[in-house]
């Protein structure tokens, strides 16, 4: 082994028991954690399947029948992380736990809250946050982050640019059990909400389809050929979800945080442009990037007026009006384009599906050919 070699060994392995440490010292945190908000029934699911993976690996392949609806909760969300090395579930487990004391707070007594509202410095320890509540003010708010749908836009993006041979390969080296669709859930509201519709339908369509084809045809190459370009519009229409929920969340959050107050909401105006609005309109920009897939670059210019909105929001939040009014010209605008967002996109959503299918008949037809 040369000494470069050994220097990066060791290096990974200082990395490695820095991760460790801090791991442990945060589990240690949050078992002490008592939150001022309840946090929801995913979040702690996500929070125990990430310290299970770290801790324990890969989850078994199976749960007793007779186990507990909890139970069995418990063990979807921990096989879901399958594959997710120790070390990166514990650096995700962090993240996470840090990512829910913001949103969920704690629970602290009156003097220390003065005190925490009196001091330079801030609780918050993600990039840009000292600044950012420094400058509004607004030290005393939660955080609402990016949302999870944002977050995942790049993943998405990613997963539709699997090459169709690719695709193929790893369907045919996948149990029915273990597809690619049953894994996911609603990203921009809690599973078995109403907010969580759209999302619930594309996803239970699209498990049932690979469902089908892993149960039946997961051998036959042609069949999987037929569905690939399914698989990816599918993609492209969970984008354009993600994008469309944002926008009229981003509108109702700051419409209401300017009616009733920050302290009302537990977000300020500045947030929402910069965790929200900001984050929505760069990732639709970044759709139409050419190293996207043909169905992600065509979201993207369906999406154009989500960027235009975006960025005159900005544009005026930057200007005499400051942010108040950029956040109301967001808001109308979003109101005033429903009809784009809930009567276009809807049927340019079926005519992407339409073309999928005619795609998958060609290239299930060159399979066959080739076969």
């Amino acid at each position: 082994m040369t000494a470069s070699e050994q220097s990066s060994s060791r290096n990974e392995s200082t990395s490695s028991n820095l991760v460790e440490s801090s791991f442990k010292a945060k589990f240690l945190t949050m078992k002490s954690w008592k939150p001022s908000n309840t946090p929801s029934n995913r979040d702690r699911l996500e929070l125990y399947a990430l310290h299970t993976q770290a801790v324990s690996g890969d989850a078994f392949a199976n749960i007793q029948h007779n186990s507990s609806v909890a139970d069995k909760a418990k063990f979807t969300a921990w096989r879901n992380k399958r594959g997710i090395p120790s070390v990166e579930a514990m650096r995700l487990y962090i993240n996470e736990c840090d990512r829910q004391t913001r949103v969920y707070g704690n629970k602290i007594g009156n003097s220390q809250s003065t005190s925490l509202k009196n001091s330079a410095t801030t609780p918050m320890n993600t990039p840009n946050q000292s600044s950012m509540a420094a400058s509004n003010g607004s030290s005393e708010y939660g955080s609402i982050l990016t949302p999870r749908g944002l977050a995942a836009i790049p993943l998405l993006c990613a997963a539709s640019s699997e090459h169709r041979e690719a695709y193929i390969v790893r369907m045919t080296n996948t149990n029915a059990s273990n597809g690619w669709w049953c894994k996911q859930e609603p990203l921009c509201a809690d599973p078995g909400t109403y907010l969580a519709i759209p999302e619930t339908v594309l996803l239970q369509l699209s498990t049932w389809i690979e469902s089908l084809a892993l149960s039946y045809a997961q051998q036959i190459k042609f069949v999987h050929s037929f569905i690939c370009p399914i698989h990816r519009v599918f993609l492209a229409l969970w984008v354009q979800i993600i994008l469309v929920s944002t926008l009229f969340n981003s509108a109702f959050l700051s419409m209401k945080t300017l009616l009733y107050g920050a302290k009302s909401t537990g977000v300020s105006i500045r947030q929402i442009f910069d965790e929200e609005i900001v984050p929505c309109g760069r990732a639709a920009r970044g759709l139409c990037e050419p190293h996207q897939a043909v169905t992600i670059r065509l979201t993207g210019l369906i999406l154009l007026p989500l960027v235009c909105l975006c960025d005159v929001a900005a544009v005026v939040g930057s200007g005499v009006v400051g942010l108040p009014g950029g956040a109301v010209v967001f808001a109308a605008s979003a109101v005033l384009t429903w009809w784009y967002w809930l009567m276009i996109l809807p049927p340019i959503g079926f005519w992407l599906l339409f073309f999928s299918l005619w795609a998958g008949s060609c290239f299930s037809i060159i399979e066959l050919a080739g076969s």
